[in-house]
């Protein structure tokens, strides 16, 4: 694999303001240090299975027959953020690939609206609803009610245990196990010595397990490393008070030599205000959007993204549903992440669907039950 050479550069401060003098660490597309005999065994095992392509060990190998004349509702967790965008979107392409009439309600980021949406499923008296990473919790009574009135209901992007009467199926990523990933990564690229300023969203499920994963993965592979700082943030803030905090965090932190950011759709907020300070801190991500792709490919700020194809998610929800339908039990199936650095991006244009074309295998199995 060609070497990626990504400068992470640590910058001296005074009086809060950030100096000009910097020291300069490469780093290879493996996360270890160039300039640095620094290795980690255990870490380097973990990166290296990440960096390759993921390949399926859960998938289906039967299904019924496409449910007919069926109505879905997706309630999206907030159409702005590109991660519910992303589920939605794949949502709604499995649901004509299976025959069905679809519709994506924006949650907005509100419970309310989320709630409201999952009301009006009933009046519709729709056949399935699909949560796209809306939380469970704030709408879990409301789901109660869409589950009496013979609606089924999975969720997608998020964790949680399944039931009869609520969510019968989780449709998601192993995200503690992604955040341990991007811990090992981040100690190969620090050396060891990484000093991590952390952009916190815990609200979500799924970027809670990541953050717990990393932490847990910083205490198992780099002693060394310190944290910095935790500012945390909600989704909705992300384009209105989110650049702010990151300034002032990383001047009042100007050693930080790695930022952790939540999720990628905060990163497109994070990567300007960064640069209006002159902040040279490199910085990882989860999801694999597209844009922190572009950030990646392009040197800027953004140096790595755990990956999940989320449109894969969303097909294994609608699959879920689909045997739901047909009075059978949803059949657990992993979607595909994958550590990504600049050297095995997707094509340009494209984020991170996975390594296998599992959109023709659904249709496949659709097909064939």
């Amino acid at each position: 694999m060609t070497a990626m050479r990504t400068s992470l550069v640590a910058c001296a401060a005074t009086a809060g303001l950030l100096l000009t003098s910097c020291s300069t660490v490469e780093q290879s597309d493996s996360g270890a240090s160039a300039e640095s005999d620094y290795a980690n065994e255990a870490a380097q095992k973990v990166v290296d299975r990440a960096l390759a392509e993921f390949e399926p060990t859960d998938f289906p190998t039967s299904s019924p027959a496409a449910a007919e004349d069926k109505t879905l509702v997706i309630v999206s967790c907030y159409q702005a953020a590109a991660g519910c965008a992303r589920i939605s979107a794949g949502a709604l392409e499995a649901a004509e690939a299976i025959g069905w009439k679809a519709k994506v309600v924006d949650g907005q980021g509100d419970p309310n609206l989320q709630n409201s949406a999952l009301e009006q499923a009933i009046t519709e008296k729709a056949d399935a609803v699909l949560l796209a990473a809306v939380e469970y919790p704030v709408v879990a009574s409301t789901v109660e009610r869409v589950r009496k009135a013979g609606i089924h209901v999975v969720s997608v992007g998020t964790t949680g245990e399944a039931s009869e009467d609520g969510v019968e199926y989780f449709s998601t990523a192993p995200g503690e196990k992604i955040g341990e990933v991007m811990a090992a990564w981040v100690t190969l690229a620090t050396a060891g010595n990484g000093n991590i300023g952390y952009f916190s969203d815990r609200s979500f499920a799924a970027s809670d397990a990541y953050e717990t994963g990393f932490r847990d993965g910083i205490k198992q592979y780099c002693e060394n490393c310190s944290e910095a700082f935790t500012t945390s943030f909600s989704a909705t803030e992300i384009g209105t008070t989110l650049p702010a905090r990151v300034k002032g965090s990383l001047q009042s932190h100007p050693d930080v030599n790695m930022v952790y950011a939540a999720y990628d759709g905060a990163v497109g907020a994070m990567v300007p205000a960064m640069h209006e300070i002159s902040s040279t801190a490199p910085l990882v991500g989860f999801d694999g959007n597209l844009q922190s792709l572009d950030f990646i490919r392009e040197g800027n700020t953004q140096v790595a993204t755990m990956a999940t194809a989320l449109e894969w998610a969303a097909w294994g929800g609608v699959d879920a549903l689909n045997r739901l339908l047909n009075g059978e039990e949803p059949v657990p199936s992993t979607p595909a992440y994958r550590l990504l650095t600049k050297d095995n991006l997707p094509p340009d244009g494209q984020s991170y669907t996975g390594d296998t074309d599992y959109r023709a295998a659904y249709r496949e199995l659709w097909q064939a039950g």
